[in-house]
């Protein structure tokens, strides 16, 4: 008895991720802005970019405290990356809406 080995072929075919991969990009696309970016940036220097601040400015109880938020994101259920991202949007909506002017 043989055993032929499939070694050489892989085991998920890109034609099969070619789609997941475009439907993906389409669902994200909306939000690979400019404006987006900003408010990233907002939002991580509210959720994390402050211990990171206070620990490389901060003295004493300021820098035991921003040592302790850090060692906290860290923790496996630490959700501070949906979070950032769910006040990225709301930073968004409120900085870069365009609102319609009423014509009187």
């Amino acid at each position: 008895m043989q055993v032929v080995s499939n070694f050489n072929q892989p085991i998920i075919k890109q034609e099969h991720i070619k789609p997941i991969l475009k439907d993906l990009y389409n669902a994200i696309k909306p939000y690979l802005t400019w404006s987006m970016l900003i408010s990233f940036g907002i939002a991580w220097f509210i959720t994390n970019g402050w211990c990171y601040l206070l620990i490389l400015i901060g003295k004493g109880w300021v820098r035991a405290i921003a040592l302790a938020y850090a060692g906290f994101l860290y923790l496996p259920f630490t959700i501070e990356k949906p979070i950032t991202i769910w006040i990225a949007t709301r930073i968004q909506k409120l900085l870069f809406i365009r609102r319609k002017k009423k014509n009187d």
